[in-house]
């Protein structure tokens, strides 16, 4: 199982919480390349690398 599970604000960072076959993972929700939310899409596990 892949993908975001939520966007949320920790204080004032936005974080997006994946679930990695079945372990959650907690990263940045901006995306570095293009500034845009992670938690506004989807991206597939091959563009993953944690």
């Amino acid at each position: 199982v892949f993908g975001i599970f939520a966007a949320v604000y920790a204080d004032d960072v936005r974080i997006a919480i994946f679930n990695v076959d079945g372990v959650y993972q907690a990263i940045s929700d901006t995306c570095i390349h293009a500034g845009a939310s992670l938690g506004d899409g989807g991206l597939p596990a091959s563009w993953m690398a944690i």
